[in-house]
């Protein structure tokens, strides 16, 4: 697991107590704060098991990676997997699993249909990198923010 662990001591903590419990010590380690770029290219599926999100960029960083994605049904996660803006968006298809929330055993089915599948996986990546690059680019988001800004400005001014 990466992310910081001084951010929240307390759930840090809850989160080892409980691995310990189930005996997972050799399966699951902390490695504290990382950077995206180091730790991605190391990763077989993105997870985000949120019980609350809105847009989740991580899922996107995980895409530009060539990371398929196991997340919960929450915020726009299913929209980024499998794809919602319009037709092209869709017919990229599946770039990972959307799991419902609190549901540990069709999470851990999503992954074990992922990493059981070599063929799919590379599906679903090819997918991520597809949809990540014709839909997600940095000059794709300056520009929507750029004709936001121009058509409120345009009303504004009168």
């Amino acid at each position: 697991m990466a992310g910081p662990l001084d951010e929240d001591p307390i759930y840090a903590s809850e989160c080892k107590r409980l691995i310990e419990t189930m005996g997972l010590e050799k399966n699951i380690k902390f490695l504290g704060f990382q950077k995206i770029d180091d730790i991605l290219p190391k990763t077989d599926i993105l997870t985000l098991t949120s019980i609350s999100e809105g847009m989740p960029l991580v899922i996107l960083e995980g895409f530009a990676a060539g990371v398929p994605c196991v997340a919960t049904d929450v915020g726009s996660c299913s929209e980024l997997i499998y794809g919602a803006l319009n037709d092209e968006d869709i017919a990229i298809g599946k770039a990972g699993e959307v799991v419902p929330v609190a549901n540990p055993s069709k999470l851990a089915n999503a992954y074990i249909k992922l990493l059981e599948d070599e063929n799919l996986w590379k599906k679903y990546q090819q997918n991520a990198l597809k949809r990540v690059n014709t839909f997600y680019t940095q000059e794709i988001f300056f520009n929507q923010y750029d004709k936001v800004y121009k058509k409120a400005l345009s009303k504004w001014r009168g």
